[in-house]
């Protein structure tokens, strides 16, 4: 009962990072945000860097997306992202407290394992409708993480696999509709294709209240569907975050 618990929190760790919204602009010149599970996100009006401040120690990580213009009323933005997991991995790979991996002689240690992420992002702005698509590559050059070390829960194991099979596909829907000046709706529908493997697809539904100028309360759910080691399995998870907002000059 107590492993099942922290393979949650490590899930609500990865959850946190998936909360940004995908789109080919930035969140404005000068303008600063970070939220309870969303990353810090600093940006100008053509450059966007963000991480993940607390897990940076323990999972360095970080992201940055480029602006690159407009074609054809299409906005263009390149993204690249990189992951460095093996401290998180080796501090949960223990007996007892947050142990989750198993210390087994017979299963190789945990190597060093970089992953680097590129995408290419457009976004359109129909009235009040931000629609954007994406597509994307993940690497993790040289990784041999051992099949026995992947937490099978769904949105962990097909980003873990990535770190056995080398590489990961991901292509993506994202809209965006300004309800009112307080009120913002987000949805999208993912997949993430493995080699060897069934697509996973994931959609998640968010709703997005000012609650002042500089907080904005987050709730919706993630749906997750995919193909893991002890068979198919749709899940429902509940999303809620704060974020603050605000501008440097």
């Amino acid at each position: 009962m107590q492993k099942y618990f922290y393979k949650k929190l490590i899930l609500l760790l990865y959850l946190g990072y998936l909360f940004s919204n995908d789109s080919a602009f930035t969140i404005g010149q000068n303008n600063r945000q970070i939220g309870l599970f969303k990353p810090y996100v600093m940006a100008t009006k053509t450059l966007e860097i963000s991480t993940h401040p607390i897990l940076f120690f323990i999972k360095p990580n970080f992201r940055i997306k480029k602006y690159l213009g407009k074609k054809y009323d299409f906005a263009f933005a390149g993204r690249f992202s990189f992951d460095y997991p093996t401290n998180l991995l080796k501090l949960i790979q223990r007996e007892g407290e947050f142990g989750i991996l198993s210390i087994d002689p017979t299963i190789k240690k945990i190597p060093h394992l970089f992953t680097f992420q590129s995408e290419l992002l457009s976004t359109k702005k129909i009235a009040s409708f931000n629609i954007t698509n994406k597509i994307g590559f993940s690497f993790c050059p040289g990784c041999d993480l051992d099949s026995r070390n992947i937490v099978d829960l769904p949105v962990i194991y097909p980003r873990m696999k990535l770190y056995e099979n080398n590489i990961l596909s991901n292509i993506g829907f994202d809209l965006e509709y300004l309800l009112s000046d307080k009120l913002i709706l987000n949805t999208d529908l993912d997949f993430l294709m493995l080699p060897k493997e069934d697509i996973f697809i994931e959609h998640k539904f968010l709703l997005n209240y000012l609650l002042s100028k500089k907080i904005l309360l987050t709730t919706g759910y993630k749906l997750a569907y995919g193909k893991y080691p002890y068979g198919t399995q749709l899940d429902l998870y509940p999303l809620i975050d704060i974020s603050f907002h605000w501008s440097r000059k």
